[in-house]
């Protein structure tokens, strides 16, 4: 009988802890309404508890008497947890929209002036490979114009990212380009 008596008030526990923590955690009313569901089982167990601590009984059910002051007392701790848990809701904000940061473009106080390479004297003649990415084993993508300048987008390492038109961009090793302004 005393294992049970344990198992029962750890089972009190255990309900009462689920019902507290999901009401205070709930950040709207449908997660409130499902900790709700939840309610009746804990208070189930309060009412039980209180029963055997009023009457001072030993077994686990309630007895046929109806105990007021049980009940009421049980009354009491649902109102507060349903008082708790909709001030819970109504004072967390409802922001479920998530903004993404301003971002405030200005412009350049002075006039850009793009940069632009062309092959080198010496490499006019040979098809220089434009790759994907700045490597020698990097896809090609296009080959390198005799006559032609390709604006300068950025520079990493040894290469040169260059726009090769208006939707597509490459790379070329600067040992075979000069730079123009």
């Amino acid at each position: 009988m005393k294992n049970k008596q344990i198992l029962f008030y750890y089972c009190f526990l255990i309900a009462l802890f689920i019902t507290v923590s999901g009401i205070l955690s709930s950040q709207n009313s449908s997660q409130l309404l499902f900790q709700l569901l939840f309610l009746p089982v804990t208070l189930y167990f309060c009412y039980s508890v209180l029963v055997q601590i009023i009457d001072k009984k030993t077994s686990l059910l309630p007895s046929p008497k109806i105990n007021r002051r049980a009940i009421i007392i049980t009354s009491v701790f649902f109102i507060f947890l349903f008082v708790m848990s909709f001030l819970a809701v109504v004072k967390k904000p409802i922001n479920n929209k998530k903004t993404a940061p301003k971002i405030v473009l200005t412009p350049s106080p002075k006039s850009e002036k793009f940069s632009y390479v062309i092959l080198k004297e010496e490499f006019k003649t040979d098809k220089i490979n434009i790759r994907q990415i700045p490597s020698t084993s990097g896809k090609i993508v296009s080959t390198m114009e005799s006559k032609r300048q390709y604006q300068i987008v950025a520079k990493q390492d040894s290469w040169y990212q260059i726009l090769i038109d208006s939707k597509s961009r490459g790379f070329v090793s600067d040992k075979f380009v000069e730079i123009k302004q």
